[in-house]
């Protein structure tokens, strides 16, 4: 059974969600419907590029996944579709695939059928999914473009033996996450003693956890987790409420000469 994805920035009781669901149900009565998360924040691309880039390689070859955030707000108010890594990702032309993605995709296509509305996700995305589903080529979908949307990713800046990062996403247990990789920190510390500051220099962790449970509850700590990148957390607590921590909130890490 194929998959389609939703990844939105829709309230769950939104008309939107059952609107498109039976759309696809309605053309595709074969497919199975996943929602990765109707939770994004409303237009936030990072959040969504950061979410879409850490879930889709662990679906199937052929799994189809419809991005709706900012889907009315392109830059070339186009839509398209990609097939990278064998699988398929529909979503505006708005810098999202340039995070989303871990590597090029093997061909990026402009929907030739792209209609002018405001609920594109139904008329534009879906539309072309269940058109893959049924066995169109992307050729047969719109023209190849070279060109797209892109950001530059924001990257930790490193000064000797101090690496800055910045908190990229913030999960539903209100731990951050930074954009400081495992690599980066052996790379960079190989091997020496470190002090980790968030937010200020009253703020220190001098070590590094496997699993949260290795403090005692309502301690800080941190570790790197399944993605590989340096997490803050409190044991059975909240950090970044605790600690007023938003995205781009700056993390530190000194290492001892």
């Amino acid at each position: 059974m194929r998959l389609i994805t939703l990844t939105t920035d829709w309230y769950k009781n939104d008309y939107y969600n059952a609107a498109i669901q039976g759309y696809i149900l309605g053309k595709c009565p074969d497919v199975k419907i996943v929602e990765i998360t109707n939770s994004i924040n409303t237009f936030n691309t990072s959040q969504t590029a950061f979410v879409i880039r850490n879930s889709y390689r662990f679906y199937p070859a052929g799994t189809i996944h419809i991005i709706s955030v900012g889907s009315d707000n392109s830059t070339s108010g186009a839509h398209l579709v990609a097939n990278c890594e064998n699988q398929y990702f529909i979503c505006a032309d708005n810098g999202i695939l340039s995070l989303a993605l871990q590597s090029a995709p093997v061909k990026v296509i402009k929907l030739a059928d792209d209609k002018v509305s405001s609920f594109p996700e139904l008329n534009n995305m879906a539309a072309a999914a269940c058109a893959i589903h049924a066995g169109s080529e992307l050729d047969e979908l719109g023209q190849p473009v070279q060109e797209m949307a892109t950001f530059t990713p924001l990257r930790p800046l490193v000064d000797k033996n101090v690496i800055t990062g910045n908190v990229i996403y913030i999960d539903s247990f209100d731990n951050v996450i930074t954009n400081i990789s495992k690599k980066l920190f052996e790379k960079t510390g190989n091997g020496k003693k470190y002090a980790i500051y968030v937010n200020s220099n009253h703020y220190k962790i001098e070590k590094l956890n496997s699993g949260y449970n290795e403090t005692t509850p309502g301690e800080l700590l941190a570790l790197f987790n399944a993605a590989n990148l340096l997490e803050i957390a409190i044991n059975k607590g909240r950090v970044a409420s605790l600690l007023s921590l938003d995205t781009n909130s700056k993390i530190r890490i000194k290492f001892k000469e």
